[in-house]
């Protein structure tokens, strides 16, 4: 939102983040966006600032979880596992279209020409785009080392599968959210999860692994939850939405 000129409070964002997170689990895949944009628009930021921030985010979100898996691939020595996932490496590419907002506008506009709205005009300069991105391979890299660590407990792997792990769970991540019409990508993950984490330990494990990881990622957002019953800014932001 600062890079496409909105004014707020780190605090704020934060709190409108926490409060949005749970819309994923309603059926549909847009009560969370929904939700996150409303909230927007309580703090004064207009809705075309803060859905296009939401695609931008989401976007960068799915693309450098595409190249993580891609670059995963490097450390992939068994050439049959690699040839069962190609038909994906062949889309991989076209998820880095979206790195830039030009698609977006190009979709997002003409829709707006419709309802009378005025087109949008959106810049990232190139430093911005840098930062994104290393963000987001941030991001992905310190939840690969985590999902490493928990399959770990249940099956001994050695520390070079740290990148390949790190990939697989980030294009699962990417498919989950890309399958709009389940509630959270329930099932989609799962399924995609299990089926590369095969390729490397057995389909019992892999399978245990995938659901038991459902639990794992729930259990942070309860912790998340918890911080958003404790947290002052976020309590008053809900109330504010509620009316109360």
């Amino acid at each position: 939102l600062r890079m496409m000129g909105v004014k707020i409070a780190g605090a704020k964002g934060v709190s409108i983040l926490l409060l949005s997170l749970y819309g994923r689990y309603i059926p549909g895949g847009v009560w969370s966006v929904l939700g996150r944009v409303y909230l927007c628009r309580l703090e004064g930021i207009p809705d075309s600032r803060s859905g296009m921030s939401i695609l931008i985010e989401q976007a960068y979100q799915i693309a450098c979880a595409g190249l993580v898996f891609a670059v995963s691939l490097l450390f992939w020595t068994d050439t049959g596992s690699v040839t069962r996932v190609l038909p994906l490496v062949f889309i991989l590419p076209l998820f880095f279209v979206f790195l830039h907002p030009k698609p977006f506008l190009k979709i997002v506009n003409p829709l707006l020409s419709k309802f009378g709205k005025g087109p949008i005009h959106i810049s990232l300069s190139f430093n911005n785009m840098l930062i994104l991105i290393g963000y987001y391979l941030f991001y992905w890299v310190v939840t690969g080392i985590a999902f490493y660590s928990f399959v770990r407990a249940f099956y001994l792997l050695e520390w070079h599968y740290i990148p390949i792990l790190s990939g697989i769970f980030a294009i699962s991540f990417a498919a989950g959210y890309l399958a709009f019409f389940t509630p959270a990508g329930l099932g989609v993950r799962e399924g995609a999860l299990t089926f590369l984490l095969s390729l490397f330990i057995p389909m019992p494990i892999a399978i245990g692994v995938s659901l038991l990881s459902r639990l794992w990622l729930i259990s942070a957002e309860i912790v998340i939850l918890v911080i958003f019953l404790i947290n002052r800014e976020t309590r008053k932001i809900a109330k504010t939405a509620l009316g109360w």
